[in-house]
């Protein structure tokens, strides 16, 4: 649906949404800027072909949000390194205690991902296994 809002350019109103619903804004933030109420964004996301476009839009933007984290790792890394050879026994203590406790988070994260990937391994072969007994 298309319409003039706030000037003279025309704007795909589904455009406006899907961005400002994946960019996490709420269902009624998201319809004041195209001036329609949070229940009528609401009815929109209960049809799939919209609610899959906000969905992909978040994704999006979750990578997005990833890459940027990545990119800081090596910044946050001598952070923590300079925190441990800090002057200060609280500041040290400090960085020792976030160094290990992000190494175990990293680690329990890694140990679910590959738990996960050899899951989902022996389901399509049981799948496979299934589909050519048939």
């Amino acid at each position: 649906m298309t319409e003039q809002l706030e000037g003279a350019h025309p704007i795909e109103i589904d455009d406006v949404l899907v961005e400002a619903l994946g960019s996490g804004l709420t269902h009624e933030e998201a319809g004041a800027l195209v001036r329609r109420s949070g229940r009528t964004v609401s009815r929109r996301m209960t049809e799939p072909h919209f609610a899959r476009r906000v969905a992909d839009r978040r994704s999006a933007a979750l990578s997005e949000l990833f890459g940027e984290l990545q990119r800081l790792g090596p910044l946050a890394i001598t952070t923590i390194r300079a925190g441990m050879t800090s002057d200060r026994t609280a500041d040290q203590l400090r960085a020792a205690d976030m160094a290990l406790s992000r190494m175990s988070a990293l680690h329990q994260t890694t140990a679910a991902e590959v738990l996960l990937r050899e899951t989902r391994a022996l389901l399509e072969a049981a799948l496979a296994i299934g589909q050519a007994g048939r």
